[in-house]
């Protein structure tokens, strides 16, 4: 499981293992405040076995509940969640696929549930993305290159300079040439 500390408070707060999985993700996690409430997402595997042939599956806790929700529904393998609270994006392969190269990705409201009606295929060649404060950029390989593209919580969008765009990770949304 995890550890969450709480700063302002001085205490710590246990984040348990889910029952049905044999381990919790060391990496690709990440965690948004709304108000005092703490959402924190994960990737757990829920079915199968060997590196290529287990399902993994994305989860939010929430510091209200105390407990963690499912947010895929399996057969595929889903991994390295963010959130910024109102959504959750990750990357998915299918089994049997390494877990290298471009993905696809998805997107699902924050609050979601078991439910695939609400998931959304934004791309299917992309190549690292970063979701942030209701912005979701993420790079994608095109046949010129590489571009950007930009999805906001509203529904708008835009594609940032095409083509040999890329994004880089500081803190913050950033589209380069």
């Amino acid at each position: 499981g995890y550890v969450l500390y709480d700063a302002n408070l001085q205490s710590y707060r246990h984040i348990p293992q889910l029952p049905s999985s044999a381990y919790t993700s060391n990496w690709g996690y990440d965690l948004a405040l709304d108000g005092a409430s703490v959402h924190f997402v994960f990737w757990a595997p829920t079915s199968g076995s060997g590196s290529t042939g287990t399902e993994l599956d994305i989860f939010r806790w929430d510091s209200d509940s105390g407990s963690a929700i499912r947010h895929t529904g399996g057969g595929a393998q889903n991994l390295a969640p963010q959130t910024d609270g109102k959504r959750v994006a990750w990357q998915q392969w299918p089994l049997g696929a390494t877990t290298e190269g471009p993905f696809t990705l998805m997107v699902q409201p924050g609050s979601g549930a078991d439910n695939d009606a609400r998931t959304e295929v934004l791309g299917t060649t992309a190549t690292r993305f970063l979701l942030r404060e209701g912005a979701l950029a993420w790079s994608e390989v095109v046949a010129t290159g590489q571009r950007v593209r930009v999805s906001r919580s509203d529904g708008s969008g835009a594609t940032i300079g095409e083509p040999g765009a890329r994004l880089r990770q500081r803190g913050q949304l950033n589209a380069s040439r």
